[in-house]
């Protein structure tokens, strides 16, 4: 089963970022309590999901 992730009315601009382990999606500065942190296991998962997310083109959860 795929996780899901709930996404606050509020959760302002997302960016794909760097980790570790490969990309993410996350808003705000990664280390803060409120950002919002979706790992991706390729780029291209990342980008759909960023783009779907900052085009408000979800229902507050997104499935992963």
């Amino acid at each position: 089963m795929m996780p899901r992730i709930t996404i606050p009315k509020k959760a302002g601009q997302f960016k794909i970022v760097a980790t570790g382990k490969g990309c993410a999606v996350a808003n705000g500065k990664i280390g803060r309590s409120s950002t919002i942190l979706i790992p991706c296991k390729r780029y291209e998962q990342a980008a759909k999901i960023c783009k779907q997310l900052n085009e408000k083109d979800h229902d507050g959860e997104i499935w992963t």
